[in-house]
């Protein structure tokens, strides 16, 4: 084999390695399976092109311009296929190329410390890469969790891997082959300034991560706290109208006793009618068997109607549920509070609330309500907050979906907007 072939050989099967962890860690854009086609038909086409150029003796051509022949195409494929496209995607795309690095790196220390040995490099080169990839998957929770809820800074967590890359390469090229042992030296410490600041990076992830949980534990609590105290005005209340109606009871027994005495029957009814009337208006209402999805329930649908907002709900719920209730109960609280908040835009007569929640045969809720303006969507289906600051509820809901796997769909249209869950 021929100095051009193995070189081919070698870049080949380091691609592969490469797009198979990108492959693993992209989140492609729906249909899944359509897109990733698309990417894998992509990369592979950029594959077969370097190895073809290679393979006819124009590696030197080959690692002049591999910024523009694979870095930029690279990522351009990855970003359009992923989900989360622009700098979301371009940190995920920075990651892989990083991890090519490591196993160049590798690959040529060992050219340098045994040229005898031909596949050595290769064999470095692909352990290097399973290795570390496995180290970079298990921090894929904490990156995939980032993806949903952070919004700035993609592009200073992306220069780091995408610079230490950028002088690999231009190193590698320029002077690895008078001075192989020096510029290796060189590279591993390029290396390891990036591999602590990938350490950073993802210390940086995970307290962004805890405080989202505190801030989530914290609204579910200050959600949990108001329900109750709702709740138990509610109750307070009619247990004093139960008094009151208990120490009326008497005189009004006396005057139906006297009305039906007198042969008025019908005005004896309307006593009779008026009381019962009374009493069902102060009727605690239990909306389903779980105390906080109850509680919470019961304190937005009486916020609703404080503000002239016409609550029609349907609760199904049954005994045990499928997903954390506390999660349930702060996904379906930001997603009333929105649609409050949506409705007080309105004029009072013009103010609707629709809420179904069903455990069966599948877990689903669906809420409604109408609105003015325009709503915008971004690239993932989701509204846009028209203010800055806001949007905090969605991205909870967002991320209760994705943990969870269910199905989230918004929809406005004819005035009416929609969210809809299916888990």
């Amino acid at each position: 084999m021929n100095q051009d072939h193995y070189r081919a050989l070698m870049v080949l099967l380091t691609q592969c390695a490469l797009g198979g962890y990108m492959m693993w860690q992209t989140d492609f854009r729906q249909p899944t399976r359509r897109w990733r086609m698309r990417w894998l038909a992509m990369i592979g086409a950029l594959a077969t092109l370097h190895v073809a150029v290679i393979w006819w003796g124009y590696f030197d051509l080959y690692t002049r311009l591999a910024v523009f022949t694979l870095v930029i195409p690279y990522t351009v494929a990855t970003v359009w296929c992923s989900r989360y496209r622009g700098l979301r995607a371009l940190f995920g795309v920075a990651n892989g190329f990083f991890l090519g690095c490591i196993g160049g790196v590798n690959g040529y220390l060992a050219q340098a410390l045994a040229p005898s040995l031909l596949w050595l490099p290769i064999l470095v080169r692909l352990i290097s890469i399973g290795l570390f990839s496995i180290v970079l998957l298990k921090l894929n929770v904490a990156y995939q969790s980032m993806l949903r809820q952070m919004d700035k800074g993609w592009m200073t967590l992306s220069l780091i891997p995408i610079f230490t890359c950028l002088v690999i390469l231009y190193a590698n090229r320029e002077f690895f082959s008078d001075a192989p042992f020096q510029t290796a030296i060189i590279l591993y410490g390029l290396v390891l300034v990036c591999g602590c600041a990938y350490f950073l990076i993802y210390l940086f992830f995970e307290q962004v991560q805890k405080g989202i949980e505190a801030r989530n534990s914290q609204m579910l609590l200050q959600t949990q706290v108001a329900a109750m105290q709702v709740q138990i005005k509610a109750i307070h209340e009619a247990e004093e109208l139960v008094r009151q109606e208990r120490h009326n009871l008497r005189h009004r027994l006396q005057t139906v006793t006297e009305l039906v005495a007198r042969g008025d029957r019908q005005a004896a009814m309307d006593v009779i009618h008026a009381a019962q009337t009374r009493l069902e208006e102060h009727r605690l209402v239990h909306w389903c068997r779980q105390p906080v999805l109850d509680a919470m329930f019961f304190s937005y649908f009486e916020q609703a109607k404080r503000q002239g907002i016409q609550v029609n709900a349907r609760i199904a719920l049954p005994e045990g549920l499928t997903v954390d209730e506390m999660e349930l109960a702060i996904a379906l609280s930001n997603a009333l509070e929105n649609a409050i908040q949506a409705n007080l835009a309105l004029p009072r007569e013009q103010r609707t609330l629709y809420c179904k929640v069903i455990g069966y045969p599948r877990l689903m809720f669906r809420i409604a309500n109408p609105f003015v303006g325009h709503v915008r969507f971004d690239e993932q289906g989701l509204p846009v907050a028209s203010q800055e600051g806001h949007g905090l509820g969605v991205r909870s809901i967002a991320a209760f979906c994705e943990k969870n796997h269910a199905l989230c769909t918004y929809q406005a249209q004819d005035n009416r907007f929609t969210l809809q869950v299916i888990l």
